[in-house]
């Protein structure tokens, strides 16, 4: 079964060169032919990277189970001096690999208490929002919408 992860955050000013060399790593087909060792970039003890997906999970090509088509944008935002990262893919979540992934980048998340995306599963009505939180990420369920109903006459 595929789970949707769709995120955007910037990366803290202070974030570690080895975090920013490790996500152009997994967003970067080129890079990942420059480096033939995934010992060359030093990384992390931490349960993402024991998952087989962690290499690609985020320029995956997707599933057809959702209406959004995978997409990824990063970039240093010159005006702001730091790292944005922005994508939307989906992949067989078997091993946690997107709680494991928003596990690691909590702590370089720069935004604090602020919706940063949504995650769901192939089988889930409703979306489940990504919430950065001093630090930690964490996943809250999202009212349903059905309830507010937009009334396309009243726009003018």
């Amino acid at each position: 079964m595929y789970t949707e992860l769709s995120i955007g955050f910037y990366f803290k000013e202070d974030t570690p060169k080895k975090v920013i060399d490790i996500i152009e790593y997994m967003v970067s087909p080129e890079k990942r032919d420059e480096i033939e060792e995934t010992e060359e970039l030093g990384l992390p003890e931490h349960p993402l990277f024991h998952t087989e997906r962690w290499q690609w999970m985020l320029n995956s090509a997707g599933s057809y189970y959702f209406r959004r088509k995978p997409s990824l944008v990063w970039l240093f935002d010159d005006i702001k001096k730091q790292w944005n990262l922005s994508f939307t893919t989906n992949i067989k979540n078997y091993d946690s690999e997107w709680q494991k992934f928003c596990h690691w980048i909590a702590p370089y998340v720069e935004e604090d208490e602020a919706p940063i995306g949504t995650y769901r599963y192939e089988e889930d009505e409703l979306p489940t929002l990504v919430i950065a939180d001093k630090g930690i990420i964490r996943f809250g369920n999202i009212v349903d919408l059905s309830s507010y109903p937009v009334n396309t006459a009243e726009i003018t």
